[in-house]
């Protein structure tokens, strides 16, 4: 990919997932709202409060331990499927979900607070009715949902980058026409240590977003975010929508 040698090769299916630390994932980057994911939060708030959709089928895609992706698609969305592959990212949506969504994503649903598309929904009610999907980026269905979300996910799943546009193009294709989308990477990612346990990632940069998205996807914007994340050199920030016959940029 541009602007980063590319690691060697680990494909998807040569990570052990099974032995990830979804609890230590969550305390290490989701205890308290970090700055990068402030500015990301306001960048996906304000673009979902202005997209005009309300009622749709919204799906986030490997969901994992950061729930701030879903709690963005909730005032719009009638249905919220959390897609997630890994057996512990799922063990644990699971017992948050029969315990509640606790108290430490209060902070987060705060920044969505800021606009007032949010201010009549429940974000707990929400997060008791999401339906917890097992199942791999690459085996979505196609044209199933009217809004999306995919945060951290292509850029981390693998070293490879044709698995990386390939996520992307799983992405995009399960949302119908003309759905907006907001995706999210690491910027040159070097891989992440996880409790002592080593994950690979595609180290990507803007132009390799926007690249991969630009033929898929209409009114795209790649926006970068400063972040002191030590084994990235960056966070970026893609919206859009996916292209249909009706529109052209």
């Amino acid at each position: 990919m541009n602007g980063a040698a590319v690691l060697e090769c680990a494909r998807n299916g040569q990570a052990d997932w099974r032995s990830f630390d979804a609890e230590e994932y969550r305390n290490q980057h989701y205890k308290f709202v970090r700055d990068d994911d402030r500015e990301i939060m306001g960048i996906t708030r304000d673009f979902f409060s202005r997209a005009g959709v309300s009622g749709g089928r919204a799906l986030d895609l490997g969901t994992g331990t950061n729930l701030y992706p879903a709690l963005s698609m909730m005032p719009f969305s009638r249905s919220l499927t959390l897609r997630e592959y890994s057996p512990a990212n799922l063990a644990w949506l699971a017992e948050h979900q029969r315990t509640g969504l606790d108290r430490g994503w209060d902070a987060f649903w705060d920044v969505f607070l800021e606009s007032p598309a949010y201010r009549r929904t429940d974000p707990r009610a929400k997060f008791a009715a999401a339906k917890i999907q097992p199942g791999s980026v690459f085996t979505l269905p196609r044209h199933r949902f009217d809004l999306g979300t995919m945060f951290f996910v292509a850029c981390s799943i693998s070293s490879d980058p044709a698995e990386f546009e390939l996520a992307i193009q799983r992405f995009v294709g399960a949302l119908r026409p003309d759905a907006p989308f907001v995706a999210a990477f690491m910027k040159r990612s070097s891989g992440y240590e996880v409790a002592g346990r080593r994950f690979p990632a595609v180290p990507v940069d803007e132009s390799d977003v926007h690249g991969c998205l630009s033929p898929l996807t209409a009114s795209l914007r790649v926006i970068p975010v400063e972040s002191d994340m030590s084994h990235a050199d960056g966070m970026i920030v893609a919206t859009g929508r996916t292209r249909s016959s009706r529109r052209r940029d």
